[in-house]
């Protein structure tokens, strides 16, 4: 009903034109409701543009139409998936979620790459399309089951945040994930075995089987010299290595350390509409902002110590800095607007010939008959001048914005409205400390019963408890991804090669690519928003899936092989092969919503590709070197 009013008034503008003055509408609803249209046509826009950037890549990685096609198909499933399993589930899509998508496909691609590449190498290899498909789902089936639990680790850690739109997020990205690979180990394989059957006899199956051998051999070459690089530096200069890392690391650690929390409603809307540009001008040029905060008050009001209470928690705002002070006939007071000094409003004729005074004689009468102490408090007959001023045609409608009647008749509520001097979020924690202070005649009423709960609330107030809560909740699930990842993966490395330390390794990728992003945000300067602060534990879930892709093939090359140089080589051409095109189709993905309406997905997409690039530098590059000083070690 509001944003219907809202747009009216929007539309009576509109139809109304005058030479020299521009109006426009400012509203609560009309704001939300343009975010909301904004994130349909970037995922109208985004979406079909990422698929053609992943056909793209997909076209160059495999150079075969039907692996192409039989890809996409799969991608095409898991999102439909994906919301299908959301929408059962009840989850409320919000602008985040226009990520989900994209992420999906970025991520999902990467399964079915590291499918099709297992697949076809071993068909090159000669063996049979059986054969070709337990080994590829074996092996990197096994990888990317393990992928996939510390991916949706790192998402549902989200799940410990106060915002309900962030735990919304982790839950339909862990849905993506598991629905991708689901399909992803199942379906192409399945997919490839059935074109590869019918080819046998025909020519089909021998263009099947020798585009394998193309696009293996062909990928090999192209790439073996640049990724050979991480296993040769791991096989002549692994100081080096050591050495550079850190120095990278550390300067990104202390960038980092200066990195800020931003939360403004505003960032949401896009830049060149026309209604965007309005709220920031009157941002920037008018104290618009609702200059105010308030206290809700939750007890009984008709008792004369809450009332009492009220008064003395007023009177104590006098000294605090960021609460606006006024003159009146008895002196300078805080400037704030309760029940009580609207009700003495209401029986003061301060200005009897102003249409708007809300003077009443007989109101007069019954407030001063019921005051004992004349301190301006009622002491009796309260429940009849409350009710007075809710019901009269005089009072009611600024009455009902401060005081609330249950269906009994009980006025069990109030609201204290604050004037402040600034609604800075730098401001919001010291007059929060401070209005926490004034307030403690009515937080001793709470054991007795009178009042039931005090709580200070207001625009400023609630942005500084947001980005609060934003930097514990980023740092909670990063924490709280960190640990599980690192016991999953020393458990499960135990359990597949009887060591502790392949664990940890496989760890070091992340560690440094969380660090790195960091920093990166600093230079780039991009602030923790509702969006950018799960990209920390997004690093995690999105990283250690290349270190646990790399360390998994490195165990099952040095059973075949007793060099270990040799079997390094061979993990990072071929599984590096395999990883660049997943993190070229997953950076396209990401990429792409820096085109996006929004100007917070602008910074989720450019932080997240960053984050695919790092991870898969440092895994090609940094991470064989202790890889190969782990086996070293285990061979003396």
């Amino acid at each position: 009903t509001l944003l219907d009013t809202e747009k009216e008034i929007e539309d009576v503008l509109e139809r109304t034109r005058f030479v020299d003055t521009d109006m426009s509408v400012a509203a609560e609803d009309l704001t939300s409701d343009e975010i909301l249209t904004a994130t349909k046509e970037s995922m109208r826009i985004l979406l079909p543009v990422a698929f053609i950037l992943v056909i793209l890549v997909l076209s160059a990685i495999y150079r075969d139409v039907y692996d192409v096609l039989v890809s996409l198909l799969g991608l095409a499933f898991s999102i439909a998936w994906t919301y299908g399993l959301a929408t059962i589930g009840g989850i409320v899509f919000n602008p985040m979620t226009i990520a989900a998508p994209i992420l999906i496909v970025g991520l999902g691609i990467d399964y079915g790459i590291h499918m099709t590449t297992r697949y076809r190498e071993e068909r090159a290899r000669g063996s049979s399309t059986e054969h070709s498909a337990t080994v590829a789902i074996s092996w990197v089936g096994s990888a990317l089951l393990l992928a996939t639990v510390t991916t949706v680790v790192a998402f549902l850690s989200n799940m410990i945040s106060q915002m309900s739109t962030i735990r919304q997020f982790g839950i339909l990205n862990s849905l993506g994930i598991i629905s991708a690979f689901v399909i992803m180990v199942t379906f192409v394989p399945s997919a490839r075995q059935l074109r590869d059957r019918r080819g046998k006899q025909g020519q089909n199956g021998e263009h099947a089987s020798t585009a394998g051998e193309k696009a293996e051999g062909g990928g090999s070459g192209r790439w073996s010299a640049g990724l050979s690089a991480g296993a040769t530096a791991a096989e002549h200069r692994p100081k080096t290595v050591i050495l550079v890392t850190a120095i990278i690391t550390a300067l990104a650690l202390i960038a980092a350390s200066h990195l800020n929390t931003r939360f403004e409603m505003e960032d949401f809307l896009p830049k060149n509409l026309e209604y965007s540009q309005n709220i920031r001008y009157m941002f920037d040029n008018f104290n618009t902002s609702t200059a105010t905060t308030q206290i809700l008050v939750k007890g009984n009001l008709t008792d004369p110590a809450v009332l009492k209470a009220i008064h003395t928690s007023t009177l104590n705002m006098y000294d605090d800095r960021l609460v606006r002070k006024k003159s009146t006939v008895v002196g300078e007071l805080p400037d704030v607007q309760n029940i009580l000094t609207f009700m003495s409003d209401v029986a003061t004729d301060e200005r009897p010939t102003d249409p708007m005074d809300l003077y009443d004689a007989n109101f007069s009468a019954m407030f001063e008959a019921s005051m004992v102490d004349q301190d301006g408090v009622p002491d009796r007959n309260i429940h009849n001048l409350l009710n007075w001023v809710y019901t009269s045609n005089l009072t009611r409608g600024r009455t009902r914005s401060l005081l609330h009647r249950d269906q009994e008749a009980n006025f069990d509520s109030c609201v204290i409205n604050i004037a402040i001097t600034s609604d800075k979020r730098e401001d919001a924690e010291e007059l929060y400390d401070d209005l926490l202070q004034d307030v403690s005649p009515l937080k001793n009423l709470i054991s007795s019963g009178k009042i039931r709960r005090v709580s200070i609330t207001g625009s400023s107030i609630m942005v500084w408890q947001i980005t609060d809560s934003l930097q514990r909740s980023m740092t909670m699930s990063f924490l709280l991804t960190l640990a599980s990842s690192f016991l999953i993966l020393t458990a499960v490395f135990w359990y597949s090669d009887r060591s502790l330390w392949l664990g940890p390794i496989t760890m070091i990728p992340v560690l440094l690519c969380s660090s790195w992003i960091l920093g990166a945000m600093f230079v780039l300067g991009i602030s923790y928003t509702v969006l950018t602060v799960t990209v920390t534990a997004l690093t995690i879930g999105l990283g250690v899936t290349y270190g646990i892709h790399l360390t998994h093939r490195f165990t099952r090359e040095i059973g075949l092989t007793p060099d270990v140089d040799r079997a390094c080589r061979t993990t990072v051409i071929n599984t590096g092969s395999a990883l660049f095109g997943a993190a070229a189709t997953t950076v396209a993905g990401f990429g792409l919503l820096v085109l996006s309406l929004l100007p917070p997905m602008k910074e989720f997409g450019l932080i997240v590709a960053l984050t695919i690039t790092f991870s898969f530098l440092a895994t090609v590059f940094v991470l064989p070197t202790f890889l190969v000083m782990w086996a070293k070690h285990r061979k003396i």
